[in-house]
């Protein structure tokens, strides 16, 4: 069995899986046990594809994805501890965590008590103004990728992510989905590569609207079950048209503190 070890890890036996715990269209998730340590961990490497050009653009997406996480710094950002291998792919080592926002919201399915809804999602539009503000996007947030370490959100796979250029707004295209469909923005299936900050702000204001009400998201009455306070911010979110949104995770973050939705610390 490989051990996955990193250069962080060197020295210890990591008990791997048997299989990989969680496995999508790019990437799988391997969990690991540290015995010295009584520590969890979690490694993620590229799916094994048996068409040479699929699997280098594999590659390159799980390398460049690697390479975002490892610039940023923020609380509620998944930090990368490690890297090593696994089945001879390259792998990257994290914290393990036992829940996402995905497993929160399926326990309360008439909507989160709203200041837990207020405590979990201020620190996630944080993180992605961090994010914005050093041009980096994600272009795949879902509850799903928002890990719950304790009482802690961490944005985390940020295998569709990509820097955003001053000078280029346009990304390179590596036959991606275009991201998960509720929460995806719609400029992200017509023209993947030309979606940028305003992408995020509509999957977040998707996010806000699930953890505010008791609608599956795409449907026509969630907005108005959401709170009138933050209903307007909302529909700026989710229109359409990236024009009409906020320009960037930082604007909402500033719009959502203005009419009060502060986080309780």
């Amino acid at each position: 069995m490989n051990s996955g070890q990193s250069s962080n890890l060197i020295n210890l036996d990591l008990e791997l899986s048997d299989a990989p715990i969680i496995v999508g269209g790019q990437c799988e998730i391997w969990k690991a046990y540290v015995p010295q340590l009584d520590r969890t961990l979690a490694l993620k490497t590229p799916v094994n594809a048996l068409d040479h050009a699929v699997m280098k653009d594999l590659s390159a997406r799980f390398e460049c994805e690697l390479e975002l996480l490892t610039d940023l710094s923020h609380p509620n950002i998944v930090r990368v501890i490690g890297t090593g291998e696994i089945r001879g792919n390259p792998c990257y080592i994290m914290n393990w965590a036992d829940r996402t926002l995905r497993n929160l919201l399926d326990e309360d399915p008439e909507g989160m008590e709203w200041d837990s809804a207020k405590r979990l999602f201020l620190p996630i539009v944080d993180a992605m103004a961090y994010a914005h503000s050093k041009g980096v996007i994600h272009r795949d947030l879902k509850p799903e990728n928002i890990l719950i370490y304790g009482d802690t959100p961490c944005v985390s796979d940020f295998g569709l992510g990509r820097r955003v250029r001053a000078t280029d707004q346009r990304l390179t295209y590596l036959n991606s989905d275009g991201g998960t469909n509720w929460y995806a923005a719609p400029e992200q299936f017509g023209a993947f590569e030309e979606a940028g900050k305003a992408a995020d702000v509509y999957s977040l204001g998707m996010i806000l609207a699930e953890m505010s009400s008791s609608n599956t998201p795409g449907s026509p009455a969630t907005l108005n079950y959401i709170p009138p306070a933050i209903r307007s911010i909302v529909e700026c979110c989710v229109q359409l048209d990236p024009q009409r949104r906020f320009e960037d995770a930082e604007e909402f973050a500033r719009e959502l503190k203005m009419v009060g939705y502060a986080l309780v610390r």
